[in-house]
């Protein structure tokens, strides 16, 4: 028998599904019996119900990728409450031959180390921490493993834990808007962030409350649209001359993934609306009208959004551009993998990890500065009138 398996008190798989309750009754249990928690999840979005929790890392530090759907009002919460908040701010460098498809960012780890007196509890798997993986709704499993304190494995886990910890940064809040830009959010001079669809149709008046759906293949972009009840711009555009346009408020009702995306997901039956398809690197979409729309879009597209018109806003209400931003990522490192499987056929095995640019808030802030000046007193005032939601 190793050591490291002589160590070991106690091992046990905690699965969940949406058969299940989740394991928080099981974190819960093992949170009572310890005096501090190091933790390295992928994606943050709660730490559960149990102020526990929160009090364990108060003792530790928890590391998280900033990437969505990590949630900054959560991570904001904690640092309010005295918890060391890591965040990852690294990933591949895109390419036109792809080296790496689909996700680019390099934390994806999920390993907690509880400590208590006499033993450590390591817990490793598939497990986030977000409702759909702690709460019973996604398929995880993971493995408890207790041991005595200060066994190899103890030591191991906490020796890894501190290297993911080295390799992050620490939360900032004065670095807000650096996060918002990796997570996709938009800016305005009002600080007031709302999602606009511009949208082509032979007539820039329509009907509300109505309902528009929206279809899309770029996943990238389905995790930049805000959750339901989220408010929108919608701006239709005269199909025969785009400078004439209307303005109007909408709200998410819904957005999904499709079977293209997921084939376990059960294939939707879509009703007779207006609709249209969001193609990446394209400004307005043409509006097709209300008509039946074929099931097969459901394996055409990757993901549908539901969006209502509530109200046609003011004549005077003016689409202003958005800021124009800075660099988000600046070029770090660069790494051969000529050595690994998934890089060694390719003519070129070095891979560009890029971090988040530190300078990104004050080059964004003097760039609104520079802005503000090319607008009039009257169009700024236009501006704030348009984004605010008072």
């Amino acid at each position: 028998m190793s050591e490291n398996e002589s160590s070991i008190l106690e091992m046990k798989l905690l699965s969940s599904d949406i058969t299940t309750d989740g394991i928080y009754d099981e974190l819960t249990q093992v949170a009572k019996d310890s005096i501090r928690l190091y933790a390295s999840v992928a994606f943050l979005t709660t730490c559960g119900q149990d102020p526990q929790i929160t009090n364990l890392l108060k003792e530790g530090y928890i590391c998280t990728d900033i990437c969505w759907p990590t949630n900054l009002l959560h991570l904001q919460n904690l640092y309010d409450s005295d918890v060391d908040v890591n965040l990852h701010l690294k990933k591949i460098k895109g390419s036109k031959k792809k080296q790496v498809d689909g996700y680019t960012h390099l934390m994806h780890s999920k390993l907690l180390l509880f400590e208590a007196e006499k033993y450590a509890t390591i817990i490793i798997g598939s497990h986030n921490w977000t409702e759909k993986a702690l709460g019973g709704t996604n398929t995880e499993d993971s493995m408890l493993i207790k041991v005595n304190f200060g066994s190899p494995l103890h030591v191991k886990t906490k020796k890894r834990l501190d290297w993911i910890k080295s390799t992050c940064l620490d939360y900032n809040p004065d670095d807000r808007l650096l996060y918002e830009s990796i997570q996709g959010q938009g800016f305005n001079f009002n600080n007031k962030k709302k999602l606009n669809f511009a949208l082509l149709h032979d007539s820039i008046y329509l009907p509300f409350p109505m309902e528009i759906l929206m279809f899309g293949d770029d996943i990238s972009e389905y995790a930049k649209i805000p959750t339901r009840k989220e408010e929108c711009i919608i701006s239709i555009h005269e199909r025969s001359n785009t400078k004439n346009y209307q303005l109007y408020d909408g709200e998410i009702v819904r957005e999904t993934l499709l079977t293209k995306a997921d084939s376990e997901l059960t294939a939707e039956t879509f009703p007779e609306r207006f609709h249209f398809i969001r193609k990446t690197g394209e400004k307005k979409h043409p509006l097709v009208n209300i008509g039946p729309i074929d099931r097969s879009y459901n394996n055409k597209f990757r993901y549908m959004v539901w969006i209502r018109l509530q109200s046609r806003k003011h004549s005077e209400s003016k689409i202003v551009d958005q800021v124009s931003m800075p660099n988000t990522w600046i070029s770090d490192t660069e790494h051969d993998k000529s050595n690994s499987p998934l890089f060694k056929d390719l003519h070129n095995s070095k891979v560009v990890i890029q971090q988040a640019n530190p300078l990104f808030v004050r080059e964004l802030k003097q760039l609104m500065e520079s802005a503000k000046e090319n607008y009039d007193v009257e169009k700024i005032e236009t501006m704030k009138k348009y984004f605010s939601t008072d």
